[in-house]
């Protein structure tokens, strides 16, 4: 009797071990630890699993490229070989990464050029969104007008990220700023904001319309870009032939095809050297080296004289403006116009230094 209990002990002990060992899988990561479980779900990137000891209890994720074997409960097994890095980007590997600028009054016209990894990506403009998809790895999106902004991070395959792209007003021009965003924050500003563009962008700076047709194709750096515009800040002297004279300052708000700047400056009325100052804000065209340009402003005369009545006299003015992307000279031949009170056309030139 004694032996009997014996044999139904060890048979007893025997079928638990058989039902222990092959009831779970194991999954064997590549520092050697065992993991007891029951696997899920495996997806490009990663697997999804339950602990054995509690198969009701919540759901890990583990990254493919940790593990080096599952043994499954009915015998078979995966084996996770690291695959050979090659040329060819397989889509599967990319990660996803919407990048878009909510709708907002301040800044609303100023727009300012994205690049990853130094490399042209989109130009921001108010109110837009993008897809952009891109190799997984470290990577770095660069905003730049006269100030910049840096987002740096880890894209991981098949993921999908969120790149919150925002202006603030600075002293003289809009200043960029990218964060990258919490999905579930992402998705809500998102779902509430109101959109002008639906483009999609891929790795390598194609961007297609939701029909597929590409509409740009951008591989442009940081140095070709300066190439293409011009320099943001001008010094210049100005004769009118009233006569009068006057040092300025110009700033650029926007460059590109258009430009939009503003001007400063002070000087003088020939006539008992009465103090003028001019303030306008002026539109060009062309991005090349001639340029229509035409404005308004207010100039304010102090003391007044026989020319010009003391006060500040709105005025317009249009003219011709040479000046070429990425150099210094600056020449303007330009046509002043005070419409109220005493009509007055005021021609003059200019000559300047751009930087």
């Amino acid at each position: 009797m004694k032996a009997i209990k014996i044999i139904l002990l060890g048979v007893s002990i025997y079928c638990w071990s058989i039902i222990n060992v092959y009831g779970q899988d194991i999954i064997t990561k590549k520092d050697g630890t065992d993991i007891k479980a029951k696997v899920i779900e495996i997806t490009n990137s990663d697997i999804k699993y339950r602990k054995f000891e509690s198969l009701e209890g919540p759901i890990y994720h583990l990254e493919k490229s940790e593990i080096l074997i599952i043994r499954y409960e009915n015998g078979t097994k995966d084996i996770f070989k690291e695959t050979k890095k090659n040329n060819k980007v397989n889509s599967n590997e990319n990660a996803k990464i919407i990048i878009y600028r909510p709708k907002q009054f301040t800044g609303s016209l100023i727009s300012y050029k994205l690049y990853c990894n130094n490399k042209y990506v989109a130009k921001i403009k108010n109110g837009t969104y993008i897809h952009y998809t891109h190799p997984a790895g470290i990577v770095q999106f660069i905003a730049k007008t006269e100030a910049k902004s840096i987002a740096d991070i880890n894209l991981k395959p098949a993921k999908t990220y969120y790149l919150k792209c925002t202006v603030s007003l600075g002293a003289f021009v809009g200043h960029p700023k990218l964060v990258f965003y919490d999905p579930e924050i992402a998705k809500q500003e998102l779902a509430k904001a109101k959109f002008k563009t639906k483009q999609k962008i891929t790795a390598n700076g194609e961007i297609t319309e939701p029909n597929g047709e590409i509409t740009y194709n951008g591989e442009l750096d940081f140095e070709a870009d300066k190439k293409t515009k011009l320099r943001g800040n001008v010094f210049s002297a100005e004769l009118l032939f009233i006569p009068a004279f006057s040092a300025n300052y110009e700033r650029f708000i926007v460059r590109g095809k258009n430009n939009l700047l503003f001007r400063v400056g002070f000087g003088g009325l020939t006539d008992g050297m009465q103090l003028i100052i001019p303030f306008n804000v002026n539109f060009l065209t062309g991005n090349k080296g001639s340029h229509f340009e035409v404005g308004a402003g207010v100039l304010t005369v102090i003391d007044g004289s026989s020319y010009l009545n003391e006060g500040p006299h709105f005025w317009f003015n249009t003219g011709y403006r040479f000046q070429k992307p990425n150099k210094h000279f600056v020449f303007k031949a330009n046509l002043n116009m005070l419409p109220f009170g005493d009509f007055e056309l005021l021609p003059g030139i200019t000559i300047g230094v751009a930087f």
